[in-house]
């Protein structure tokens, strides 16, 4: 006894008959089906009104927008949705103000106690401090910047105060080594001239 198929194995191709939508061979086998099977034309009644209803609550073309229209709209929404679109919420304006002035507040903090500690260090590096000795150096003007570093390294000198309008630098020195950096300013071709800062 041949087996009766399953009448929900064949909904794609009933719905697509009620709507219309079949090519001719494939209309002609839904509806050698259909007159074998009474299910199957329940089935395509209750597609059919479903169709029917579908097209009955559908607008008329004239009053569907276009499709540019439709794209121009689509577009807009992805516009709003950017990063910070959370932000445009009527809850979170009030929190987004906050943060931004937090925001501010913070890096004017942050920029007055640079400046402070910039004012202390350059108060700091001009008064030499207690076991040192402070010369006043002019390097030559040729000397590259390699040359006068290892000269530096060389005496146990550090730069705390310069260039100045001739060119001199101040340089800091610990008391035991004072003479042997003054020997050596005094003998390099770098230097063109050395001496001990007066207090």
């Amino acid at each position: 006894m041949p087996e009766t198929p399953d009448p929900r194995a064949f909904d794609d191709e009933i719905f697509a008959y009620a709507a219309g939508e079949l090519d001719a061979a494939a209309r002609a086998r839904v509806e050698a089906r259909l007159a074998a099977d009474p299910a199957l034309r329940a089935r395509l009644s209750w597609y059919e009104a479903v169709c029917e209803r579908v097209i009955e609550a559908a607008p008329p073309l004239r009053d569907l927008p276009s499709a540019d229209v439709i794209i121009e709209r689509i577009r807009g929404n992805r516009r709003k949705r950017g990063f910070f679109a959370w932000l445009g919420g009527p809850a979170l304006k009030p929190a987004a103000a906050l943060a931004t002035l937090l925001i501010v507040i913070q890096g004017l903090v942050v920029a007055m106690l640079a400046g402070e500690r910039s004012d202390t260090a350059a108060t700091r590096s001009a008064a030499p401090a207690r076991g040192v000795v402070v010369l006043v150096v002019a390097f030559n003007p040729e000397a590259k910047e390699s040359g006068i570093r290892a000269l530096l390294l060389e005496a146990g000198a550090t730069i705390v105060g310069g260039p100045k309008q001739l060119g001199e630098y101040r340089l800091q020195v610990p008391m035991n080594r004072a003479e042997f950096a003054q020997s050596l300013f005094g003998q390099s071709k770098l230097v063109e001239y050395v001496r001990v800062e007066e207090r």
